[in-house]
């Protein structure tokens, strides 16, 4: 499970929590820095899981070999 797949859907075709028009220019600012987090977030587990991957497959390697 991803970070994304928690949070609210917006793209689909219900209406948006918070219209881009109502937000404040602050709000704004804290909803880009959201998104940012968001995806260093989404990217750091999708390296995470691909060098959990690669230790795995380098240890399953070395156990038969002995």
């Amino acid at each position: 499970m991803t970070f994304k797949s928690l949070m609210p859907d917006t793209n689909s075709s219900s209406q948006p929590l918070l219209p881009q028009q109502s937000l404040t220019p602050l709000e704004r600012e804290l909803l880009s820095l959201v998104e940012r987090l968001t995806n260093a977030f989404e990217h750091s587990t999708s390296e995470l899981e691909h060098l959990e991957k690669r230790s795995t497959i380098l240890l399953d390697e070395r156990l038969n070999a002995l």
